[in-house]
């Protein structure tokens, strides 16, 4: 089995000793099993120091260099990868990101066990030196086996941690990153699960995800409401009426929920949040009908129903709570 790792690089040579360290420590030879491995990155037009100490160690390395003239962000840096990949499946790691030692081994393991379209599986968040584990799924099987596709596409996480896709199904219905400043990666997450045949995941946590003042998880000048419409608008259109149930969900959580939760760090004003309801309610009208918001969790609920009533000060309100809670507790995200 042949994995392409694909990594989108920007200025990124503070990070380059330990994507080095993280990449050399993943295939050791098996006999004939051994799992065939091609690393792309690609550089998103980055100054020019950086470029030249990349092409350095990726030449060491035998990595494949993707120069980009033009700086298109980590979507189009990605989708720049895929293009040039060549193998079965597709994983994707940030350059300041980590894999734990022989994660390729394990995925490419359960992969042959467990074809599929789409393989999720579990990641960690470094913040502060602090772990913070988290599945993909929020009830996800307790070993390697075949999930739903429905269930996978209404309550997957979006991001780009835990996810491994086979190249030729990518390619088959034309699938990509988003190109915008926000969601780029759920766009490929959930246009993918909306056309995957069969969906597998691996209960086990391989990706760690590292949290640092240049990181997009902690750049709330990304989360701009109509950058999130942006992204689902893609969503709708890329999944072509499939599932709409479930995409409806989606764009509750992605809009509605996830903008919400952010009132009080973003200082949304109230004209903002009425122009988010109004946007909202007429894309779907009937959205607090969803029968998966009947099944999420109480916090989605609630803040569900705050938004449906349009009640600004209680959103704010609770969103202050959750981030006072989340400093409390020691878990920035």
């Amino acid at each position: 089995m042949r994995l392409s790792v694909i990594i989108p690089y920007y200025n990124s040579a503070e990070f380059l000793p330990r994507l080095e360290k993280t990449l050399s420590n993943q295939i050791n030879p098996r006999g004939e099993a051994e799992t065939e491995v091609e690393v792309i990155v690609v550089d998103d037009a980055s100054r020019q120091a950086d470029q030249t100490l990349l092409a350095e160690v990726s030449a060491r390395n035998n990595w494949q260099l993707v120069t980009l003239t033009e700086n298109l962000g980590p979507g189009g840096a990605r989708n720049a990868g895929i293009s040039a990949a060549s193998g079965d499946y597709l994983v994707f790691l940030d350059s300041d990101d980590e894999l734990i030692p022989g994660s390729l081994e394990i995925l490419a393991d359960a992969l042959s066990k467990t074809p599929c379209d789409v393989l999720l599986f579990d990641f960690s968040i470094i913040d502060e030196g602090k772990a913070h584990d988290y599945t993909v799924l929020p009830e996800p099987p307790a070993q390697l086996d075949y999930v739903s596709t429905d269930y996978a596409l209404a309550f997957a996480r979006g991001g780009t941690c835990g996810k491994v896709y086979r190249r030729d199904f990518v390619r088959e219905h034309d699938l990509g990153f988003g190109t915008g400043v926000r969601h780029e990666d759920t766009v490929l997450t959930k246009t993918a699960l909306a056309w995957a045949e069969k969906v597998a995941y691996l209960p086990q946590s391989l990706y760690r995800y590292q949290v640092h003042a240049g990181s997009l998880i902690a750049d709330d000048s990304n989360a701009s409401l109509s950058a999130s419409f942006e992204a689902l608008e893609q969503i709708r259109k890329l999944s072509a009426d499939r599932h709409p149930q479930e995409i409806e969900y989606v764009y509750i959580v992605e809009v509605i929920i996830s903008c919400a939760m952010k009132f009080y760090p973003l200082k949304v004003t109230r004209s903002q949040a009425r122009k988010l309801f109004l946007r909202f309610v007429a894309d779907y009208p009937n959205w607090a009908k969803n029968p998966y918001l009947q099944k999420g969790g109480i916090r989605y609920r609630l803040y569900a129903a705050l938004a449906q009533h349009h009640s600004f000060l209680g959103l704010f309100t609770l969103s202050y709570v959750e981030t006072v809670m989340r400093k409390i507790l020691g878990r920035g995200h």
